[in-house]
């Protein structure tokens, strides 16, 4: 019970007192109706009976103030019970928090330590990553680098092969012309040649048998042309310069015989007799007989009596060349002269041929 509840039952029993003495209402006598006697009988019979209606009103609130104490005596015991009941659970609810706080301190601390040591194990790992990482980008850029040489040399050794596979179909292509060369098939030669060529254009081997197949086959433009690629290629080759300048001569390009002859007097005197023999050409094509015997006349001096070959040229280019022109005294002389040069003729006969009348030559 609480002090609200005191209070109300103690203003209930304060109306309930106040409400019975305004109910009790006392007898009056008029003072001129009764004598002084009677009066006074009456002032001493009113208080006897308000004195019997007091003490009941007496007894009742005495009843009501016990029943009000004995409310108040519950009301104390049930509060000193409350507050034992509330002390114990305090004290309870006390030692609960104090176990929760020292196990959260506990669990705070040994928290606080588990997070320092989970970050230091974080950071060790973190470095030990961006090592790794350090060291897989560094070991990634070294395959990288072995990578591009592997690649470098992968393509090298695929360049190399395919180079050696080139040389060898030329090889191959070399034989093959040079085989169908010495059974004189030129056209089939050139065939061949120019299956080479169009892999390895400037092949020196396939340019020379090209050349020599267009002399076999007296198609001397057709040679000019392989032989000036050559001598871009090779200058230094002697035979190149040779047969170019025989070419420039069949043709009767003598601007460009006459600058040849000029720009190689080396590789022209490599050739026995070769200089002789393309003055002699020239004598004849420019038809001056006179020139030609004394051009022969000095070769006659330079060579033994006896029959034998002096050089490996071969002439018959030049021959073919001539087939068409008349038969004359110059004509015989410088056929027979060349005939000497090969070895076929005795010089003898061709200084006969020298002497002789122009109608028996």
């Amino acid at each position: 019970m609480t002090t609200s509840r005191i209070a109300v039952l103690l203003w209930i029993v304060c109306l309930l007192f106040y409400a019975d003495i305004a109910t009790a209402e006392p007898e009056t006598v008029p003072a001129d109706s009764a004598p002084a006697s009677a009066r006074v009988d009456q002032r001493i019979a009113v208080p006897t009976s308000q004195q019997a209606g007091d003490s009941a009103r007496l007894q009742r609130l005495e009843e009501r103030v016990t029943e009000v104490r004995r409310d108040e005596l519950n009301y104390q015991i049930e509060r000193d019970l409350l507050k034992e009941a509330y002390s114990s659970r305090l004290e309870t609810i006390n030692i609960v928090i104090a176990i929760s706080l020292a196990l959260l301190a506990i669990l705070g601390f040994l928290g606080v330590r588990s997070v320092s040591a989970t970050r230091d194990e974080f950071r060790a790992e973190l470095e030990r990553l961006r090592d790794l990482r350090s060291r897989s980008e560094t070991r990634l850029l070294e395959i990288e680098a072995e990578q591009v040489k592997a690649r470098a040399k992968f393509e090298e050794l695929t360049k190399t092969n395919a180079e050696q596979d080139q040389r060898l179909r030329l090889l191959e292509l070399q034989e093959k012309v040079i085989s169908l060369i010495k059974d004189r098939a030129f056209s089939r030669a050139l065939d061949y040649i120019a299956a080479g060529l169009s892999t390895s254009p400037r092949d020196t081997t396939l340019l020379r048998s090209k050349s020599s197949c267009y002399f076999f086959l007296f198609r001397i433009s057709d040679a000019i042309p392989v032989l000036e690629l050559l001598r871009e290629i090779d200058p230094q080759d002697t035979g190149t310069v040779c047969d170019l300048c025989e070419a420039y001569l069949l043709v009767r390009d003598r601007k460009s015989h006459l600058e040849l002859v000029d720009q190689e007097p080396r590789a022209l005197a490599s050739k026995p007799f070769l200089t002789w023999y393309f003055e002699a050409a020239r004598c004849y094509q420019d038809g001056d007989e006179t020139r030609l015997v004394a051009h022969v006349r000095d070769l006659l001096k330079q060579l033994p009596s006896q029959k034998q070959r002096h050089n490996r040229w071969r002439y018959d280019e030049i021959r073919h060349e001539l087939l068409s022109d008349a038969e004359t005294k110059m004509k015989t002389i410088f056929l027979a002269a060349l005939s000497v040069l090969e070895g076929t003729t005795d010089p003898a006969e061709l200084s006969s041929l020298l002497d002789m009348p122009v109608d028996e030559a």
